[in-house]
């Protein structure tokens, strides 16, 4: 993967060190990948759909560009993963469906997001597209530059249990520690969102457009725009039980 990064980037070519294409039922366990010069582990499969992929336990260090990338998959679990950037990198784990099929079904938890990204966990659809069934839950994300976790255009959203920190990082103008935009049927609770005292998170929770669901018993602590610390337009949620300091 060295000098990688110098080419084009297609994201249907999961251009990755560890790179998986057209499969299903893969198994990817236990690896070490370090300095890649484009992402770590891509998972790609824009024809036939990509089912029951396991992505758990490996350490990707120093990476250039995505940690974990996931291009039109479904059936997918990311799990137990430690994640470390190099800089200004574009994601942690990144999911994203293309203009022809969505990405569905697909679990994030239990996985370590350190500093060096622009955005931990992070949704992007092409136009006329979206997400179905998607759940991050119980990871740890710490210093990133603009959004800790950013999920948009999914119908079934889980987000909870996620402990996001900054203590090092001056986050850009308009980061949030959680976004959620123009989703359906989500929950988002018991995460914990907290600032440094020093170095504060520029915005909390912010939630807009989005169509049934929950946002229930988070922290937030320590954010440095008052009026976004937890921040909702445009929708109508049971929004309730959060502690926000």
């Amino acid at each position: 993967m060295i000098g990688r990064n110098k080419c084009t980037v297609n994201r249907q070519l999961s251009p990755a060190a560890i790179s998986i294409n057209g499969s299903r039922e893969v198994t990817c366990t236990g690896n070490l990948v370090e300095k890649s010069t484009i992402d770590g582990i891509g998972v790609t499969n824009s024809v036939i759909g990509s089912r029951g992929t396991i992505i758990a336990n490996n350490v990707i260090l120093a990476v250039e560009k995505t940690g974990i990338s996931l291009y039109t998959v479904n059936n997918c679990s990311v799990q137990g993963n430690i994640i470390e950037g190099n800089g200004s990198n574009e994601a942690g784990i990144d999911i994203q469906s293309s203009s022809a099929r969505r990405s569905s079904d697909i679990n994030v938890s239990g996985n370590q997001i350190k500093s060096g990204f622009k955005n931990g966990i992070n949704t992007f659809k092409s136009t006329g597209t979206g997400f179905e069934r998607i759940a991050i839950t119980d990871n740890r994300i710490s210093n990133c530059q603009l959004y800790y976790i950013y999920l948009s255009a999914i119908n079934v959203l889980k987000c909870t249990g996620n402990t996001i920190s900054n203590d090092t990082v001056t986050m850009v103008a308009g980061g949030s520690g959680i976004r959620v935009d123009a989703n359906e049927n989500l929950l988002v609770s018991d995460n914990v969102l907290i600032g440094s005292p020093t170095v504060k998170l520029k915005r909390g929770l912010q939630s807009s457009n989005n169509i049934f669901g929950k946002i229930t018993d988070n922290i937030i602590r320590n954010i440095e725009d008052p009026t976004y610390r937890l921040y909702t337009t445009g929708e109508s949620l049971d929004i309730s039980n959060n502690l926000v300091e």
